[in-house]
């Protein structure tokens, strides 16, 4: 056997080279090939992982929700998908008749979109992203982490409310337990208090926020409408509520133009003696009413409005005139008469609009001027009249703020589109004035005063409507009907006397 080896040694080692040199042939031109298609293929596999995790992801988000009609009606009621400002006051109102707590004043401020840390919750770490986990109950985040991608992705909105009210110390804890028992989230963010030693009643302030999330929107379809659901007892409430808007005063200077100014050292006259109609169904808003400016009281300093004045006359030929150009051109005049007897003044006059600001007025007069050139228009200064409606002459300025970055954005842009929150605001202010309208109108004697504060219930309610057929339409001729409701309102708050109406 060895001499067998050893005579065949050679033949045995070339075998044996032979044997690894296919080996490592066949490991290089087989099998490696093998495994670098192995790593390809897990390569390539991972990569159509990630991309169906991507687009899992973007379907999740496309996904309709699922959640049931009694889940919805849950989360909704909790956190709506709008401000709703008017269910906030409501809510409010409710709970101070419920409480006997007094509401002195309230304001009010909405804050859009802020995925911010929420004050005033222990625990909560500065920053952390996981708002609504501290804004729901576990119950109802469980049930929207798992029908919705990305909880924490849903922007936060809220209304936030500066209290000042008092009470008997029980009336005003009573109070604060039924507002975190709404069904509404509403979170008290401080609540500071003094006891008022002559009166033995508690000082309080709160500052509460409700929530609010337009992101729902994008997997929620529904429509919200607020109904009140008690009945209102405006001789329990002591309404006094200011409501915050972004809407800046313009410097109140009086820019005396054209051939008349508004007239000073006047007293309201008043000649209906009808009963006061105790309905304020929005009526259509009248194209061209005439008001009397008679004897007027003594103006306030501290309040004014701006009107733009579209003409002054002494002919009621040339007035009708340039009223029916004004009709035709979709415009809403009202035609001022003053007493006979006022020297070097113009007879007739004629107002298309009113801001509370300067600039907002001028930029409605340009916009007339441009229209016709029969429609020459400038800036009149008109104060506020110290009367028998003082009380409501801050309610009233604010109602008109409000408005009047609407109605001037709205005429001299084409594409303005009235914002959801500012029609909530006009609609909250308006409310506001309501109230004390009617505190007004039911604590007075005189029937005169009472018909006069009816008429501008009316106009209020003529405005809001007609702002909300412009955001829901966007025509303009809804500015138009606004601005003459808007006249309307402030002329007869001021004293001024509708006799004529076409």
């Amino acid at each position: 056997m060895s001499e067998w080896l050893n005579s065949n040694k050679k033949a045995i080692l070339y075998g044996i080279l032979i044997f690894f040199l296919i080996l490592a042939a066949f490991y290089f031109y087989f099998v490696k090939p093998l495994q670098a298609e192995e790593r390809s293929q897990q390569e390539e596999l991972q990569r159509v992982h990630t991309e169906i995790a991507t687009y899992q992801t973007k379907i999740d988000k496309l996904t309709p929700q699922t959640l049931t009609s009694l889940q919805r009606k849950a989360l909704l009621d909790r956190v709506p998908m709008r401000a709703n400002v008017e269910q906030v006051i409501a809510d409010l109102e409710k709970t101070e008749l419920k409480t006997s707590a007094v509401i002195e004043d309230v304001s009010i401020s909405i804050h859009n979109n802020e995925n911010e840390q929420i004050e005033g919750t222990e625990g909560v770490e500065e920053n952390e992203p996981e708002s609504w986990k501290h804004i729901f109950d576990d119950e109802l985040y469980s049930l929207l982490e798992s029908q919705v991608t990305d909880v924490n992705q849903l922007n936060v909105s809220y209304v936030e409310l500066n209290i000042n009210m008092n009470g008997k110390e029980e009336d005003v804890h009573s109070f604060i337990e039924e507002i975190e028992k709404l069904k509404r989230i509403i979170h008290v963010q401080s609540y500071d208090f003094s006891l008022d030693d002559e009166t033995d009643r508690l000082e309080a302030n709160l500052n509460l926020r409700a929530f609010y999330c337009e992101d729902f929107s994008e997997f929620i379809d529904v429509k919200q409408d607020f109904k009140l659901d008690y009945k209102f007892d405006q001789s329990k409430l002591n309404r006094y509520i200011e409501v915050n808007t972004e809407v800046s005063s313009g410097t109140e200077t009086n820019n005396e133009t054209g051939t008349s100014g508004e007239n000073t050292n006047t007293t309201p006259s008043t000649t209906d003696s009808s009963s006061p109609s105790t309905s304020t169904e929005s009526k259509p808003v009248q194209q061209t009413q005439r008001y009397f400016q008679s004897t007027l009281g003594e103006a306030d300093a501290n309040l004014a409005f701006y009107v733009v004045q579209t003409g002054g006359y002494n002919t009621e030929p040339t007035l009708y005139e340039q009223v029916t150009k004004l009709r035709n051109a979709g415009i809403y005049p009202r035609e001022i008469e003053r007493e006979k007897n006022q020297s070097n003044e113009t007879r007739f006059v004629v107002y298309t609009g009113l801001t509370h600001d300067l600039a907002s007025a001028e930029r409605l007069a340009n916009y007339l001027t441009s229209l016709n050139k029969d429609f020459k228009s400038w800036v009149d200064y008109l104060p506020y009249r110290v009367n028998n409606t003082a009380s409501l002459a801050k309610e009233a300025h604010d109602v008109v703020i409000a408005t009047t970055a609407v109605v001037t954005n709205g005429i001299n842009e084409p594409n303005y589109q009235l914002p959801v929150e500012q029609m909530e605001l006009i609609s909250a202010k308006i409310r506001v004035y309501e109230l004390k309208a009617k505190e007004a109108i039911n604590s007075s004697s005189d029937t005169n005063l009472k018909i006069q504060l009816e008429n501008t219930l009316t106009y209020v309610k003529q405005i809001e409507n007609a702002l909300k057929q412009y955001q829901s339409q966007n025509n303009r001729a809804h500015l138009w009907q606004a601005q003459g409701a808007m006249l309307d309102f402030i002329l007869t708050l001021n004293g001024y006397v509708s006799y004529t109406e076409k």
